[in-house]
């Protein structure tokens, strides 16, 4: 047995702190900070005080929220509440309370990125994000599919120079397979929402993964 991807590799995509700063090089992310929790057990609001004056004292004006999440996921599985927390003195005490959200499934610390409205589109008497999951593979562009079952006839897809910029950051991250999901905003033009392994990243609705098989071969 071969292993594709090493442990050393899986955590250069898999782990959001990791892949930041490529993300930023190629203009892909609002501002993110984060906070190790070394013991999710015993994790106090001190913890993130920190933080929280950074982000008052060095993000523009603008990001007056943040989206919570670990290392790896949200929590909006369970819960919407950390999906657009304001940047107030409540906010440690919310990184707190998302710690306990996540309990055992808690990954390494908490991400706090700043949040920016999606665009949406009408789709099926409601209204849908624009988000797409691109599949790289040794730095090579596998596929590009539509992630939030949008309208491919009204929401369209990720223009080239921004497809470029994500190549560019397929070329920079340590790892030879893995997914990079895109989302449209209505103020920021396209941003990353995240990278992840590819060998644990769900392929897209309707995905043709015996097409992704092939060129992964």
């Amino acid at each position: 047995l071969v292993l594709v991807v090493t442990a050393e590799e899986y955590e250069a995509a898999h782990y959001y702190p990791n892949s930041y700063q490529h993300l930023l090089n190629a203009g892909l992310t609002p501002p993110a900070l984060w906070q190790p929790v070394p013991e999710p057990a015993t994790v106090t609001e001190e913890c993130f005080q920190e933080v929280f004056e950074k982000i008052c004292s060095e993000w523009p004006a603008r990001y007056t929220s943040v989206l919570l999440k670990d290392y790896v996921k949200s929590a909006k599985a369970t819960s919407q509440r950390f999906q657009q927390v304001p940047v107030n003195s409540e906010l440690p005490e919310m990184c707190c309370e998302l710690v306990a959200a996540r309990g055992v499934r808690f990954n390494r610390g908490v991400v706090l990125k700043a949040w920016v409205q999606l665009a949406l589109y009408p789709n099926r008497g409601g209204f849908t994000t624009n988000e797409w999951r691109l599949f790289f593979g040794r730095g090579s562009l596998l596929s590009m599919e539509a992630n939030s079952y949008q309208d491919a006839d009204t929401a369209p897809p990720p223009p080239e120079e921004v497809v470029a910029r994500a190549e560019q950051v397929a070329h920079s991250v340590s790892n030879p397979y893995f997914s990079l999901d895109l989302a449209e905003t209505e103020e920021e033009g396209w941003i990353a929402l995240e990278i992840g392994d590819g060998g644990v990243s769900g392929p897209a609705p309707g995905q043709d993964l015996n097409k992704l098989s092939q060129q992964l071969s």
